[in-house]
């Protein structure tokens, strides 16, 4: 059982032991998986009234490990963020790619714009992972153990980004 709540603006981290069911829970926030039981709302609607594309504009979910088997650039991987707005032919316009090059610049990866997306470290794979998380303009950001790929000298920066947008947006 669990029950919690999180007023607009808070930065709430949960912690536990490794297997605790916090991936589980971030999935389930995120409606990747579906509540077997109990009651999930986000912004006091249900989760489930959410269409995904609904679901998408609200809330950007940025996994522990994401795959970058396949050879895209990082301009590429943080527009798919602008994905809940496009139409159907996913043509992105000059107001997504301002929003993309803004996400970009706050996460201090805009200088990497054009080069794979598989070429870079760890820590810059993260925060290009945030921009595109960033380009949703969501009202709430989910990420799934931030820093946990990081060495300890990398893992002040993702936390850092995400503190400064907590305060300049809310």
């Amino acid at each position: 059982d669990l029950t919690f709540s999180v007023t607009k603006g808070d930065f709430f981290i949960i912690i536990g032991p490794n297997g605790s069911g916090k991936t589980t829970l971030m999935k389930l926030m995120a409606g990747i998986l579906k509540p077997k039981k109990g009651r999930l709302k986000i912004l006091n609607r249900a989760i489930g009234n959410y269409t995904r594309k609904d679901l998408a504009k609200t809330m950007a979910f940025v996994p522990q490990i994401m795959p970058v088997d396949f050879p895209f650039s990082v301009i590429e991987v943080v527009l798919m963020g602008r994905s809940p707005y496009m139409g159907m032919l996913g043509v992105e316009q000059e107001e997504d790619l301002k929003i993309a090059e803004q996400a970009l610049t706050f996460t201090g990866v805009a200088h990497l714009a054009h080069r794979k997306l598989d070429q870079l470290s760890g820590g810059e794979q993260q925060r290009v992972f945030i921009a595109r998380a960033l380009c949703h303009e969501p009202d709430i950001i989910l990420l799934a153990a931030p820093t946990a790929p990081l060495d300890l000298a990398h893992q002040i920066r993702p936390m850092a980004l995400v503190e400064n947008l907590q305060k300049e947006t809310g």
